[in-house]
């Protein structure tokens, strides 16, 4: 964010005072998917390999993912369903939701606690 300072004329405090606004829509009008949000476990080489063999599971090796809620993306999905975390939009066949309503869900959640 820029930072207004004394000597600062006011063109340059209107410019400073403009992308700090910009700034603030833009994140406004993010958006976060399932996977910014939930995490997934790590999958081993040989849990892959046992996975491929039994036709169930990732198929690919990968290491844990920790998303910005903490929870993982199964219990996400349950949350939706059950009306605990706010509903998504359908952007083509992703799953997205407004930053804000997010940050507005985890605030609320802080609150409660």
């Amino acid at each position: 964010m820029p930072i207004v300072r004394k000597g600062d004329t006011p063109a340059q405090v209107a410019a400073k005072n403009k992308a700090r606004l910009d700034a603030r829509m833009l994140d406004e009008l993010r958006l976060v998917s399932r996977e910014d949000l939930g995490g997934e476990p790590e999958v081993s080489e040989e849990q892959a390999a046992m996975n491929r063999i039994l036709g169930r599971g990732p198929r690919k090796a990968r290491p844990a993912r920790q998303g910005l809620l903490r929870v993982s993306s199964d219990t996400l999905d349950r949350w939706v369903i059950a009306g605990i975390f706010p509903r998504p939009i359908r952007v083509g066949r992703r799953r997205l939701w407004p930053w804000a309503q997010v940050r507005a869900w985890i605030a609320k959640q802080a609150n409660d606690a």
